[in-house]
């Protein structure tokens, strides 16, 4: 068994692969700044390396496809910081709707939407649940980094906390860019990037459940970045790419043996 890329397929082979279970992911990234330090790339870098990194250490008894990823995403909390692109959600759920349909009709019926930019999961969850009840498929929406619930960085200091308000460009992100890009990071602009204190000590104001409030990138911090990216480094990124590969294939291995 083994991990495709959809595009490297040649016609004639798709009647060979056994559609029934098969698993097809739709990567889903985004074009969007990440700050001083990180290029507009980020989230279409790290969806490239980390399906690289999956292909690398695939083990599943099944076949796994990835479609072409869907470089542009619903990046609209960032429109003002120049080289920000967007689609507005209803035309990414429509552009991936279209897609997924076609997906469908070759006979495939199993699709996980995986995502490395948050704003997109909203779309990506609202269509999983639309393909599941109009075509009756199994479907399942997220994010890479919904993988790091229970990973702890080591070596680090009791002290620091590099998951705290870890939002964009922070502690994961440039930890992985470092590992599979580093030429690409500006070191020297790397900074512990806190997110606005009168933001999250204003009571009954949260960017979070239970009721989160509508927010821009720059209400959390001016540079467009918030995590502590200065605590990232090489050694993390290895960590978290495969804390992330070994987590996923897990989930991937229940989703593709689900009943439902």
């Amino acid at each position: 068994m083994s991990f495709i890329f959809w595009q490297s397929l040649k016609t004639a082979e798709f009647a060979e692969i056994d559609k029934k279970d098969t698993v097809i992911i739709y990567p889903l990234a985004a074009i969007e700044q990440h700050g001083p330090h990180l290029p507009i790339s980020t989230d279409f870098d790290i969806m490239q390396a980390m399906l690289s990194h999956y292909k690398r250490h695939f083990s599943s008894n099944y076949d796994v496809i990835s479609l072409p990823i869907q470089q542009i995403g619903y990046s609209v909390e960032h429109s003002k910081y120049a080289g920000s692109l967007s689609l507005s959600p209803d035309l990414l759920y429509q552009i991936c709707k279209s897609i997924s349909e076609q997906v469908i009709a070759y006979g495939f019926n199993k699709i996980i939407f995986m995502s490395s930019h948050g704003g997109n999961s909203e779309v990506a969850a609202l269509l999983s649940r639309q393909l599941r009840c109009e075509f009756g498929i199994l479907t399942a929406s997220t994010n890479w980094l919904r993988f790091l619930q229970n990973y702890q960085p080591k070596p680090m200091d009791d002290n620091n906390l590099p998951f705290e308000h870890d939002i964009h460009g922070g502690f994961a992100e440039t930890s992985l860019m470092l590992y599979f890009y580093e030429h690409l990071v500006t070191k020297e602009n790397i900074d512990a990037f806190e997110i606005n204190d009168a933001l999250i000590k204003q009571r009954g104001v949260s960017i979070s459940r239970p009721m989160p409030i509508g927010w821009a990138i720059e209400d959390l911090n001016e540079k467009g970045v918030v995590g502590r990216a200065d605590l990232a480094n090489k050694n993390f990124g290895l960590q978290i790419a495969d804390h992330i590969i070994d987590e996923f294939t897990n989930f991937i291995d229940h989703f593709q043996n689900s009943n439902i």
